[in-house]
């Protein structure tokens, strides 16, 4: 198996644990009796069945009563158990109603209310004055219990439970809103997932850097390093093989599995035993002999004749090609943005935020006479590219709104006024650099 057949494993095991989740979710959205009656069971052991269990079974035993005055325990036991019924039948709901309902929220308001109520009756406000009353011979024993402290504890952890709940009703109102009819699905929308009223598309700006001049990255973005083939037919001898040794086979042939990955530094959970990441000598001359060459489709461009180059890229993904761009570090990439007289983004580069589909300035644009800005929705939907001369009438257009904002109102001029220094400042990249 390839390095891309593994990847392309690993990715569906990915989305099969996101599937999982998904129906779980939907399953925590939905209402059900069977959590309802579990959440119910739980409730009544804490608030019923264990002062019940206590008052029947514990309390009358003789050894109890000869050695303790339990009139103050069984009053608090009663009170236990008759302020518990409730809490005990509210329970049921909180469990019952699905995640994201209105419904289930306010079962847990009225839980926490009522449990608030039923700790503080139960403890008489935290004061219980002759709790135990112990004899032992011709001594009396008298202990008074104060748990004031203790019970604004509790208090703090129960609105601390119900902060979750609230938490867990916010991250799943939307879905729910949509799997019961209250929300429709924004069906025109490119990106699965994206619903009307809740999500929008953000848009970048950026300069067509291949084509300005001065632009120290073009070279690096021109330069095609590496491709993968969508059909390899023909061209099976310039395609780059992986050295694989199946992993049935590895285990065979190494004999203790755990010390070779071990001694290899390699991933327990490999699908296949790949040559290059084999370390040790003496294990390379045991798997050399097995190995079996898997192609995995992309080719290296370097040292291709001209005929050669144009029958690969003829048959190119291209949705697979690597540049010389690609191959630079990242801290070299931030360096060189950075030193790029066309990096207009404050020397972060040459991209940057127009702001979400919604965005009210292209409205603006139209209305003061700016073509371009107004056409961003249109533009970024069909893939427009602007040229070189647009780049003049956009600087012209930047020039319009910085004096047109504030008659939009405070709001206005707040919201979109870094968006339009940022048009400006890309405009005027775009005609140092002679490009779109």
């Amino acid at each position: 198996m390839s390095r891309e057949s593994r990847q392309a494993a690993k990715e569906q095991k990915s989305a099969d644990v996101r599937e999982a989740k998904e129906r779980e979710d939907r399953e925590k959205r939905q209402d059900s009796v069977g959590r309802g009656l579990k959440s119910l069971i739980g409730g009544t052991i804490v608030y019923v069945i264990i002062p019940f269990l206590l008052m029947e079974f514990v309390i009358p035993m003789d050894t109890i009563q000869e050695k303790l005055d339990t009139t103050e325990i069984e009053a608090l036991l009663q009170r236990w158990l008759y302020m518990g019924l409730p809490v005990a039948v509210v329970c049921f709901f909180k469990g019952f109603f699905g995640l994201g309902s209105f419904k289930r929220l306010g079962a847990w308001v009225l839980f926490t209310a009522l449990s608030i109520a039923w700790i503080f009756y139960v403890t008489n406000f935290g004061d219980l004055p002759d709790l135990i009353v112990a004899y032992s011979g011709d001594v009396l024993i008298d202990v008074d219990v104060y748990i004031t402290g203790a019970l604004w504890l509790i208090v703090v952890l129960k609105l601390l439970k119900l902060l979750i709940a609230a938490c867990d009703h916010m991250d799943h109102r939307k879905q729910y809103m949509i799997e019961n009819g209250m929300l429709e699905v924004d069906t025109s929308a490119p990106v699965e997932g994206r619903y009307d009223r809740v999500d929008r598309m953000g848009y970048n700006i950026g300069i067509c850097e291949k084509e300005a001049e001065g632009a120290l990255c073009k070279d690096y973005k021109k330069n095609i390093v590496k491709v993968m083939l969508l059909d390899e037919k023909g061209l099976e001898h310039l395609v780059i093989t992986d050295e694989v040794v199946d992993l049935d086979t590895a285990k065979k042939a190494v004999g203790d599995w755990e010390a070779f990955i071990k001694r290899n530094r390699i991933n327990e959970e490999t699908d296949a035993v790949y040559m290059d990441k084999v370390k040790k000598d003496e294990d390379i001359a045991i798997l050399k002999p097995l190995v079996k060459k898997v192609s995995t489709g992309w080719v290296v461009l370097d040292g291709l004749s001209a005929s050669d180059k144009e029958k690969v890229m003829a048959k190119a993904d291209p949705e697979n090609i690597i540049t010389g761009w690609d191959m630079v570090s990242f801290d070299d990439m931030n360096e060189m943005c950075s030193k790029c007289p066309l990096s207009w983004d404050k020397g972060r580069g040459c991209i940057g935020t127009f702001g979400p589909s919604n965005s009210a300035l292209p409205e603006i644009a139209s209305r003061h006479g700016c073509p371009i800005v107004a056409s961003v929705p249109e533009s970024a939907a069909s893939g427009k590219v602007f040229t070189k001369e647009d780049a003049v009438k956009l600087a012209a257009e930047v020039e319009k709104l910085k004096a047109a904002l504030p008659e939009e109102g405070k709001m206005a001029a707040h919201r979109y006024g870094g968006v339009v220094e940022r048009l400006g400042d890309m405009a005027e990249a775009c005609k140092a650099g002679k490009c779109g």
